[in-house]
């Protein structure tokens, strides 16, 4: 249940929010030369998501990339929100907001012909998406629809594009309250899968990340 407090915090933000749609508007990014330049060298990444302007080869840590020509403008645009959304993140809905933010940029691009794409209009469906998910807060939190509770754990989803029916698996737990999911059945959609091995894992104070493979099952 989303508390009076966490309703607040979305009416105040989505005040904001509309500030920054001016922002974009305006194309403000270009007033701060040094910084848009910064962020074209080095664009933004984290919580499972990277820009980035060209396909980066090796994405098996299960990582979102967003690949496109405007990773400045779109680096710009998600530090803003970083800060703006803040005081509703945390280190269990944080991937899943990223993620969708991720996901609304890859629809623009893939829906634009590149002579027709341009910063602006993908830093509004941006922006879009996160007027959807401080909705869906108010109500009572993020929807992420590649996120399956697993044994009471959130475990978010990478489908392989290559393979269908596979991918990787990323879930988290408190080092002092370890999980094993290796084996585990779940249902997505319809269809039965089964968490695999887990081939990476990391411990940040207190805070272990585990990304394991997860396959659909066949009929016997």
């Amino acid at each position: 249940m989303t508390d009076s407090n966490d309703r607040q915090d979305c009416r105040e933000i989505r005040v904001m929010l509309r500030d920054l749609e001016h922002l974009v508007e305006g194309q403000k990014w270009n007033l701060d030369a040094a910084a848009i330049a910064a962020w074209r060298e080095r664009p933004w990444a984290g919580a499972d998501v990277v820009i980035c302007t060209s396909a980066e080869q090796d994405s098996s840590d299960g990582d979102t990339f967003v690949v496109t020509p405007f990773a400045g403008e779109l680096s710009w645009l998600f530090d803003y929100l970083k800060e703006l959304c803040s005081d509703l993140l945390n280190y269990m809905n944080k991937h899943a907001f990223y993620g969708r933010l991720a996901h609304a940029a890859n629809q623009y691009s893939a829906s634009r012909e590149p002579r027709l794409a341009n910063p602006k209009d993908l830093c509004f469906a941006v922006l879009r998406e996160t007027a959807r998910m401080l909705d869906e807060v108010a109500e009572g939190g993020f929807r992420d629809p590649d996120t399956v509770l697993v044994r009471g754990v959130e475990v978010h989803l990478h489908a392989d594009a290559i393979r269908n029916g596979t991918g990787f698996a990323t879930y988290r737990y408190q080092f002092d309250a370890p999980v094993k999911l290796k084996g585990v059945p779940f249902e997505l959609r319809g269809k039965s899968y089964r968490i695999g091995g887990l081939f990476h894992r990391t411990n940040l104070d207190g805070l272990v990340t585990c990304v394991a493979f997860y396959s659909e099952e066949t009929a016997s």
